[in-house]
Formats: C-alpha cells, sequence, structure tokens
C-alpha cells in the first residue's frame, strides 16, 4: 500500500492563477511610472489630499473583487473579457486626456509639480508684459510661477487653480480604476475561461 497522497487537480490552475497575478502586479507596477499623482495644489500645500486619493482607489479597487468572487463561473467568461475591453480603451483614454490636462495645468516648480489655473489675475498680467519688455523674450508659465515664487494664487485666481486640480484628480482616479478594472477582469476571465 503505497502512502502517497493522491494529486490534488486544482493544484495546476491555482498555480496559473498566482502567475496571473504576479503578471498582473507586474503590469500595474508598470503602469505606476506611466501615471503620476496629481500636481500640488500650492507650493505650501500641507494638505492629505494626495492620501485621501490613494485611500480611495485602494478602497475602491478593493470594492471590485467581490463581484469576482460571485461570478467565477465559465459561463461569465465572455462577460469577463467584454469588461475587460471596455475598461482597457476607457483607460487609455483616461491615460491619454490626464496626461494631456496635466502637461496643460501644471508647471515643474524645482523637481514638485503645481497645479495652475486658467484665468491669470490682472496684476499678474500686467507683470508679465512688463517682465517680457525688460527680458524681451515671452515668459513661460514654469518661468512666470519661478519669479512668483511658487505662488500660483498670484498669478491665476483660486477658483481656476482649484477646479483644474480637483478634474485632475478626477482623470487621475478615472485612469487607475480603468486599467485596475482591465487586469482584474482579464485575469478573471482567463479564470473563469478555466473553471
Amino acid at each position: 500500500m503505497s502512502s502517497a497522497l493522491p494529486l490534488n487537480n486544482h493544484a495546476e490552475p491555482l498555480g496559473r492563477w498566482f502567475s496571473f497575478a504576479q503578471i498582473a502586479t507586474a503590469i500595474l507596477s508598470i503602469l505606476s511610472t506611466f501615471v503620476y499623482e496629481p500636481p500640488m495644489l500650492s507650493i505650501s500645500e500641507n494638505s492629505t489630499t494626495p492620501w485621501v486619493i490613494r485611500f480611495l482607489v485602494a478602497a475602491i479597487i478593493g470594492f471590485l473583487y467581490v463581484p469576482q468572487i460571485k461570478y467565477k463561473d465559465r459561463i461569465y467568461y465572455k462577460k469577463w473579457l467584454t469588461i475587460s475591453i471596455f475598461s482597457i480603451v476607457t483607460g487609455l483614454v483616461m491615460l491619454a486626456s490626464y496626461n494631456i490636462k496635466k502637461t496643460h495645468w501644471s508647471v515643474d516648480y524645482y523637481g514638485s509639480r503645481l497645479c495652475i489655473g486658467t484665468e491669470m489675475l490682472k496684476q499678474a498680467q500686467e507683470n508679465k508684459k512688463r517682465l517680457t519688455a525688460k527680458y524681451k523674450k515671452s515668459f513661460s508659465d514654469k518661468e512666470l510661477v519661478e519669479a512668483y515664487a511658487g505662488e500660483t494664487s498670484k498669478i491665476w485666481t483660486s477658483r481656476s487653480i482649484e477646479k483644474n486640480y480637483y478634474l485632475l484628480s478626477l482623470l487621475y482616479i478615472l485612469t487607475i480604476l480603468s486599467l485596475t478594472l482591465f487586469l482584474n477582469s482579464l485575469l478573471q476571465a482567463l479564470r473563469s475561461y478555466e473553471n
């Protein structure tokens, strides 16, 4: 009589599932290098907003796992695949929009990104004209922020800065969620197909 234990028929699919999870983790790590956090609202920001955004994203991602527990049978394979296709298209559109808007609505200020506005204050417009005449060159937003020592609220209206900041934060959240949903639903489709 042999003392060997019977083979577990579920070990191989489980091993593949762990491989898929490792691949997803690697892909998310790579994606996180392309999706930078939103810029700071101001140079003196001591806000918890970036932490709130990260917590919100983590909580929503956690809730995405709930349907995966319930809808894991093979009959849901095509639905998960459809969700993954829709979410990758949405994620790529969001990523492009976020990067374009972030380029237009923020500037680099000595290693930090600061959100800028779209409505310039009169005093700042006059100073920009004066600096342009004095140095005989047009001043970029970055140079203007440097001239004001990073005080963006002295250049643009607070309302326009905050509007851009909150829109960038929303685009950031939607981008991360869409790309995460893509990876989760693709892995779930593969898992459902195996069941």
